[in-house]
């Protein structure tokens, strides 16, 4: 898995404990989001045993947000670990990793859920893109859930491609 972008995903708690996602900085707001929402957190395999992502101790708190390198067991604590195999890889494994290693110990440009998050740190090391499907959902979910009563406006043919929407909606639009 060695300069791969892998992510974990992460299940809603709901009533169970969320200790085990707790840091010292988080909020009110951040055991919401461990209660009621699957989300996903993107990371680059460095090998052994290491992943480089964008943390950030609390969603409320981002001014200390920091590009870190941790264990893969760190990153994963209780989700699903999975790959992401479907986007233009534009360097090699090695040339992923030196990438993600150039903006280690930075804040990457600030962090944003909508903007700048862990997956747009992610897939620049791969594709010199800051592109995220998850901000998409943010920032166009309401458009995209009601397609085709609505046109996804101001969605450009790219980022649909991106967003994994098939060729047949692509040419409705």
């Amino acid at each position: 898995m060695y300069g791969d972008i892998i992510y974990v995903e992460r299940r809603p708690l709901l009533w169970r404990s969320t200790e085990h996602r707790r840091n010292p900085r988080s909020k009110k707001l951040d055991i919401a989001i461990y209660r009621m929402t699957k989300y996903s957190h993107y990371g680059v395999d460095l090998g052994d045993g290491m992943v480089a992502h964008f943390q950030a101790d609390s969603f409320w708190i981002r001014q200390d947000s920091i590009i870190t390198e941790t264990t893969i067991e760190e990153f994963v604590k209780d989700g699903l670990l999975r790959m992401v195999e479907d986007i233009p890889i534009k360097y090699t494994r090695d040339e992923i990793v030196e990438r993600a290693r150039e903006v280690m110990n930075t804040n990457f440009g600030g962090y944003s859920v909508i903007s700048n998050n862990c997956e747009h740190f992610a897939m620049w090391c791969a594709t010199d893109m800051k592109d995220s499907r998850q901000s998409l959902l943010l920032k166009y979910g309401y458009e995209a859930v009601s397609y085709p009563k609505k046109r996804l406006q101001p969605i450009s043919q790219k980022v649909l491609s991106f967003a994994g929407f098939g060729e047949e909606v692509r040419k409705k639009l």
